[in-house]
């Protein structure tokens, strides 16, 4: 371990000294400061805030891993072109500590160019921010240092409305053809989001947790409708099947925009269940949309959340750092680097290929063949999403507090994988190979 040490601080004063350090600092605090500043919302502070932290973080983070896996790769492909890897590897140290202390001194690097992003954010806001008033300067402070978790009602899938709405208009859905199929998904959709005059509407929530001692609970609507001047009337109420919790709200909201109302905590189940009701009073019928209606209550805080965001992406850089190190064993560095990076954009594509899968299995007959092909390619993706960035940017921006269970759950395992693979391939490489024989 003393061995990997050592080596661990040559290469991060090698790094540093070569100029590598102070010009990835440079690239880091110019880009994120160009599209902090470069974003736009609608002047208010609190939306400016998520818009210019959430595509300046997006973009500047992405910079950074391609920063990252193009130091790996050089780092230890110019140790080899230049035989320092000979001499080292002549010394009584196993090559594994060799191939780890060169690893430690990439993210040691990382470490830095992560606190630089991270301050550079936080220095950008604090500047713009003092443009504003002392009251939206608090209400934007609040926001991200009382993080709170935000919970969407319980949809069924786009696959189960179509087929329950065929079943209710007596439609046999195996008989329609593509064009049908996705015509009678609109009809269905339209009729789960309309509220027309005198009707009620009904989502159900599951907070999975008791609030009814400790947050409040916030909810935010949205409502849009044909005549845009007229005010939306009616009223919410919440209740339980399992408890006598009920509480009523009367609205009169304008349209297109986010309104909200509080909840009492005392007025949540304990087992955090409950449905939300609402009534249109209007005289017009209005729209709900699935992303229309949310609650959230006050969870966690900015120290645990900037814990986590550290925490995530330490991890990400780490493994990015290994896969560069490990591909520039056995490749050039323009090779290695290239292979990385696009290991890396396949990565960051998980999202469009899940959207593929959707519309995929979005069909009224559904076949063993076809559930087979999307268990296969959802296994695939699960492999190469490895090097995916952690998706909490935008929990970052709106001030949400960032789930254990998605970093631990969802995204922790294929990257931990990832990382355990790229390193075992290295080790092996530098361990069955003679170093002149790698050398091209």
């Amino acid at each position: 371990m003393r061995h990997a040490y050592i080596i661990a601080k040559m290469t991060t004063v090698m790094i540093a000294r070569r100029g590598t350090l102070f010009g990835a600092i440079l690239a880091i605090v110019a880009l994120s400061t160009l599209v902090f500043n470069v974003a736009r919302s609608d002047g208010e502070l609190l939306a400016e805030l998520e818009i210019r932290i959430n595509y300046s973080y997006a973009v500047t983070y992405s910079v950074l891993s391609l920063i990252i896996i193009s130091i790996a790769c050089f780092t230890i492909r110019s140790q080899i072109d230049a035989k320092n890897m000979h001499m080292v590897s002549s010394y009584p140290i196993k090559r594994r500590w060799i191939l780890f202390g060169q690893a430690l001194g990439v993210i040691f690097i990382a470490f830095i160019l992560e606190i630089v992003l991270l301050s550079s954010l936080a220095a950008n806001s604090w500047y713009f921010s003092k443009a504003y008033s002392a009251e939206e300067q608090e209400l934007a402070q609040k926001n991200f240092f009382e993080t709170r978790r935000e919970v969407m009602p319980e949809y069924k899938s786009r696959r189960e409305i179509t087929l329950a709405y065929a079943e209710a208009e007596g439609i046999d859905a195996e008989k329609l053809d593509g064009t049908e199929w996705n015509l009678l998904f609109q009809e269905a959709l339209r009729e789960e989001q309309l509220v027309s005059t005198g009707k009620k509407r009904t989502w159900k929530f599951d907070l999975t947790e008791d609030i009814s001692k400790t947050a409040d609970l916030r909810v935010v609507y949205k409502f849009q409708q044909a005549n845009k001047r007229q005010k939306v009337k009616g009223t919410f109420e919440l209740s339980s099947k399992e408890y006598s919790t009920y509480f009523k709200q009367e609205i009169e909201a304008d349209q297109y925009e986010s309104n909200e109302f509080v909840i009492p905590s005392e007025f949540v189940p304990p087992d955090g269940i409950f449905t939300l009701t609402f009534t249109n009073l209007s005289s017009q019928s209005t729209v709900v949309t699935r992303s229309g209606l949310k609650c959230s209550y006050q969870k966690g805080s900015f120290v645990s959340n900037a814990f986590k965001v550290v925490f995530a992406q330490m991890v990400h850089l780490s493994v990015t750092a290994i896969v560069g190190l490990c591909a520039g064993v056995g490749l050039t560095f323009s090779v290695a680097t290239f292979m990385v990076m696009m290991l890396f954009f396949m990565s960051i594509a998980e999202g469009v290929v899940q959207v593929m899968l959707e519309d995929f299995g979005f069909a009224a007959v559904i076949t063993m063949w076809d559930q087979f092909i999307v268990g296969l390619m959802k296994a695939a993706m699960w492999v190469t999403k490895g090097l995916q960035p952690p998706s909490i940017v935008s929990d970052v921006s709106q001030g949400l507090d960032i789930s254990w269970a998605y970093l631990m759950m969802s995204w922790f395992p294929a990257t931990l994988f990832y990382g355990l693979v790229a390193a075992f391939i290295g080790v092996r490489i530098l361990e069955n190979k003679e170093l002149d024989k790698i050398q091209t």
